[in-house]
């Protein structure tokens, strides 16, 4: 016996199987193909005959399906040029909207400006913060002691802590397990026999520096170059610049008019993300 629908559903799915047909246009047909059929009815006909009178109307599947892609194809193409007029229409109106409104524009572009720029400046800030000493391998592990005191009443922070205090830490804390101690001093003047120059960057350290730093020594061995008291390691810019060309190790420097150190090592320029910023070290 003749089921109406699952014929309707029958024809359909033969549709399914044709790239060109997607779920819409199959929905459009088979409106098309009911109202078809109800017009056919009111004629006279039976279901079966107006069914099959319907999906002779629409013709063969792959004449249908070529005649869709094509459809498809002219679709994308009105797309685009319509797109593609829209955007040379908003080009031509902003050009002109701005050629009329001069002063606004200018206000909207120092504003695009001084954003795009306060925020680059942030972004390096937080970046240049962020990576501090990360390029030491055990950073994750390397810690500055703070103390905090209370001076007439009021709460201080520091960054300084008595010289005792690495001893006392290794002694007593389980989890500290290499310390050094390091103390930035002021402008002191240097002379290496030919010139006296006042340096600000001048780094002391004891013998421990380099088991906490990874800084890359040249020359000299990281464990004794600093072992004994007044030796000094001179970066790469300084032994440039009061060596030139000499081999500085074994030479003297002297600091202050009065104290002698020995060079002992050259150290690699120290990168500018590293919180010790130093010209020579002793």
């Amino acid at each position: 016996m003749f089921n109406l629908e699952d014929s309707i559903d029958q024809w359909l799915r033969n549709f399914y199987g044709h790239r060109a047909f997607d779920h819409g246009s199959i929905r459009e047909m088979e409106l098309h193909l009911r109202d078809h059929i109800e017009d056919l009815m009111a004629e006279g006909h039976d279901e079966k005959e107006a069914f099959q009178l319907a999906v002779a109307d629409f013709g063969e599947i792959p004449k249908m399906a070529k005649e869709e892609f094509w459809n498809q194809r002219r679709k994308t193409t009105i797309k685009t040029l319509i797109y593609t007029a829209m955007i040379k229409n908003f080009y031509f109106t902003t050009i002109r909207n701005l050629l009329k409104h001069k002063s606004y524009f200018l206000i909207n572009i120092l504003g695009l400006a001084v954003g795009m720029a306060s925020f680059t400046f942030i972004s390096l800030y937080i970046f240049n913060e962020l990576s501090y000493d990360r390029f030491h391998a055990n950073h994750e592990n390397i810690y500055g002691v703070r103390t905090e005191s209370v001076i007439r009443g009021q709460l201080r922070n520091g960054a300084t802590v008595a010289a005792p205090m690495a001893r006392t830490m290794m002694d007593n804390y389980p989890e500290v397990v290499r310390t050094t101690r390091v103390l930035r001093s002021g402008a002191l003047l240097v002379d290496n026999g030919n010139e006296k120059i006042n340096e600000s960057q001048i780094l002391f350290a004891d013998s421990g520096f380099f088991s906490v730093f990874d800084f890359r020594l040249l020359k000299g061995n990281p464990r004794t170059a600093l072992q004994h008291p007044k030796s000094i390691i001179l970066t790469e810019d300084y032994v440039r610049k009061y060596f030139g060309d000499q081999d500085p190790m074994g030479q003297k420097i002297v600091i202050e008019d009065t104290v002698f150190y020995t060079v002992t090592g050259v150290l690699e320029n120290v990168p500018p993300n590293s919180h010790i910023q130093f010209s020579m070290l002793g």
